[in-house]
């Protein structure tokens, strides 16, 4: 370690290559515990899957960290196959409110099962993934299991 010399420059010091500097450890802390990826939902219809980077829905679906969690419309949009995770009330007459509040209802209370778990206890399988769903930027389903997702985690 080289000091310098003089009355105000005395207690100055030269680090070089220490590597025990605090911006060294917080640095290397940041490298050894990676910041887990947070699970959102975006929309997936076309012109947000542009701004995004993706020409197209089967595009986005190419990353395995991206859901979709809508309905079949594979009729309409190639790589949209129904989810398992998606919202079946679909009576415009209910609202969106009512038909997200009845979503997170059947979610809690289902008992089907899909791989030998039922959607409640499949949840985490959406921990650091992005979901995808024709609503956004809407509230909306996907927003029910990122909150279900987020409950759970602080349960356990």
């Amino acid at each position: 370690m080289a000091e310098f010399s003089g009355s105000t420059e005395q207690n100055v010091q030269v680090r070089g290559n220490n590597e025990d500097t605090i911006e060294n450890r917080k640095t290397n802390q940041k490298r050894q515990m990676p910041r887990p990826r947070p699970t959102r939902v975006v929309s997936v219809k076309k012109r947000s899957l542009n701004h995004m980077g993706y020409k197209d829905l089967e595009h986005w679906l190419e990353d395995t960290n991206n859901i979709y969690i809508g309905r079949d419309m594979t009729h309409y949009v190639p790589g949209a196959v129904g989810s398992k995770w998606q919202n079946s009330f679909k009576d415009e007459k209910l609202g969106k409110d009512k038909r997200v509040e009845l979503y997170k209802e059947y979610i809690l209370s289902d008992t089907k099962t899909y791989d030998g778990k039922t959607l409640l206890e499949s949840l985490e399988e959406l921990q650091g993934k992005t979901l995808g769903c024709w609503c956004k930027p809407e509230f909306c389903h996907g927003d029910v299991l990122v909150q279900l997702l987020m409950r759970l985690k602080k349960s356990n």
